[in-house]
């Protein structure tokens, strides 16, 4: 019973802030300026399609006619039920529009984590093993020049390289595993940079530990010191890290995935967004 009461209390918690977040998204999007009826139509028909006609049959089929109170209480019975109702522009069950889309988002995600971890878990143990050093110096600087840079430029960048000087990657899309590669190095750059400072910090810290001073007084050498006494510990602030590195994601693949025309969550966002496709 004594891990029940805060489990029960943190579960709460986390119900009361989805939501208020999930209500600060249906006001923010109710005061978007402009008719929604206008916005979902264009989403649906295309610009030459707007009559009066069409705009009446939208409000009256999506529910748009209805009060704000009664649709907000529609909207967040359907999300409370795991049901999420109807894109207002395809008109088909949410889900379906989203399960497509999230396999891409994933996929890149995932490419560009491992990408990152590749770059920044060897960076961050090597400056940290040598705490004040030239190359420690040199890490940090690369981290900050990275960390400065929003992922959009580098993509940019990439794709200004790598696709139309040099020709060896596509410009975008996602129809075969070579027009992933861009996409996925421009979100590790973007992950990479704090990823690298957290292990540094991390083996620094467990350098300075006891058990590593008596394994250097042992006479192990300085590979195994720090792959085998440094190297766990010195990982566990990633666990740590992890929301951080959640949001940091989050930020980056909207802009990669627009800049990268990536058919996934991102670029579904942006579009529900302009086309005021609330249950989306």
């Amino acid at each position: 019973m004594g891990l029940v009461r805060p489990l029960l209390a943190r579960l709460l918690q986390a119900a009361l802030v989805a939501l208020a977040v999930a209500t600060l998204c249906f006001v923010a999007l109710q005061a978007m300026p402009g008719d929604q009826a206008v916005r979902v139509a264009v989403g649906r028909y295309g610009q030459g399609a707007l009559t009066d006609a069409t705009l009446a049959q939208i409000r009256h089929t999506t529910g748009l006619d209805r009060p704000v109170l009664a649709q907000y209480a529609a909207w967040i019975g359907d999300a409370a039920t795991g049901r999420f109702g109807r894109s207002l522009v395809t008109d088909r069950p949410v889900m379906q529009d989203i399960a497509p889309r999230f396999r891409v988002t994933l996929l890149v995600g995932t490419l560009g984590v491992l990408v990152a971890l590749m770059l920044a878990v060897p960076a961050g143990l090597a400056a940290g093993m040598a705490p004040g050093s030239g190359l420690d110096r040199r890490v940090a600087s690369a981290a900050a020049l990275l960390a400065s840079v929003p992922s959009f430029v580098v993509g940019s960048l990439m794709v200004a390289v790598f696709a139309i000087r040099l020709h060896w990657l596509p410009v975008a899309g996602s129809d075969s595993p070579r027009s992933l590669v861009l996409p996925a190095v421009a979100l590790a750059c973007s992950l990479a940079p704090g990823l690298a400072r957290i292990v540094r910090h991390g083996v620094a810290g467990a350098m300075a530990a006891p058990y590593s001073t008596f394994a250097r007084m042992r006479g192990v050498a300085s590979w195994r010191v720090a792959l085998h006494v440094v190297a766990r510990p010195a990982l566990v602030p990633i666990l740590s890290y992890a929301p951080v590195l959640a949001m940091q994601f989050l930020e980056g693949f909207i802009a990669i995935e627009l800049l990268f025309n990536l058919d996934g969550i991102g670029l579904l966002l942006v579009r529900s967004l302009l086309a005021g496709d609330i249950p989306v």
